[in-house]
């Protein structure tokens, strides 16, 4: 019986310092068939002439996007990478050959290197981002969420719903795995020209509040079941409810860091008007154009939001 072929993402938007130390580590792997790597609007853009001249490895373009958005720019990987298992693998994250010859394939199973929630998995690294999966339950379930926003939660989100689709959940190697380390600012995408008022982690804890609000709403959606790209104004169809919510998660997040669990109650009671005013003002949206209808002024102020 013949192993499934094995195939590894990566997704990257102008960090080609590390993506050109990563690839090059990967390319002296013989276990995986290919290397599927999409170039998110990069600038300048990637160019095959900087990787290696590993014939496995894909260049997939991305033109016109603005901003770093990565449950879209993988779910482009995903799409592009027909091998049966799919190995997600950020630019910052090395694999080294010991990793992939104590990796094992198990079916029915996703494998991760570190379980969110508290539970306790062999390898407790954090901040790689790997996870291992059957292209086709990826497929099923659609890919990561391409409504959550910035930084933080996609991956956490992927894994929860497959897990809720049935699937078991396993801990990936804890040998040959390392890390090139880059600053909070990098985590939040390419903000040049635009002066930050708060320090880079206050802004990622703020997205990743969003996220993990975002996610729960979107579960109770209808269920996507394709990996069609919705593209940037994927957002600006929410409800105005919803962008309302998302709104005061940003906010939330950001001044929970500040003064604790009063700034989620804050955030939660002030008036729309206010709170979008906020995240404009402390640039804690990625987004450049938000929901054109209905605006702040059309909407009620206070309300519901992120809870204690």
């Amino acid at each position: 019986m013949l192993s499934p072929s094995l195939g590894v993402v990566t997704a990257v938007r102008n960090r080609r310092e590390h993506l050109s130390i990563s690839a090059a580590l990967l390319s002296r792997s013989p276990r995986h068939q290919r290397h599927l790597i999409v170039d998110w609007s990069s600038e300048p853009p990637l160019r095959p002439s900087e990787l290696p001249a590993d014939p496995r490895i894909s260049l997939v373009r991305v033109e016109g996007e603005r901003q770093w958005w990565h449950s879209r720019a993988y779910n482009q990987a995903i799409r592009h990478c027909r091998t049966d298992w799919i190995l997600r693998c950020d630019a910052d994250c090395l694999l080294h050959p010991s990793f992939f010859a104590a990796l094992q394939l198990r079916p029915g199973t996703i494998q991760v290197v570190s379980l969110p929630g508290g539970l306790q998995g062999e390898c407790q690294r954090e901040s790689t981002g790997l996870i291992a999966a059957p292209r086709s339950s990826l497929l099923a379930l659609g890919g990561f969420e391409p409504l959550l926003v910035g930084w933080g939660f996609e991956d956490t989100d992927l894994l929860e719903r497959l897990f809720l689709a049935g699937h078991a959940v396993a801990a990936l190697p804890d040998v040959g795995i390392e890390v090139l380390s880059h600053s909070d600012a990098w985590r939040r995408g390419d903000r040049r020209g635009l002066q930050l008022w708060l320090p880079p982690r206050l802004a990622l804890e703020a997205s990743h509040t969003a996220n993990r609000w975002m996610a729960g709403w979107c579960r109770q959606r209808p269920g996507r079941r394709d990996l069609i790209d919705p593209g940037p104004g994927c957002i600006a169809g929410l409800p105005a409810e919803a962008w309302d919510q998302r709104q005061r998660a940003l906010l939330a997040g950001a001044l929970a860091v500040l003064i604790g669990r009063y700034g989620r109650r804050w955030a939660a009671r002030l008036p729309i008007r206010l709170v979008d005013a906020a995240v404009r003002l402390l640039q804690l949206d990625p987004l450049v154009v938000p929901p054109a209808s209905p605006t702040a002024a059309d909407r009620e102020p206070g309300g519901s939001g992120p809870g204690d």
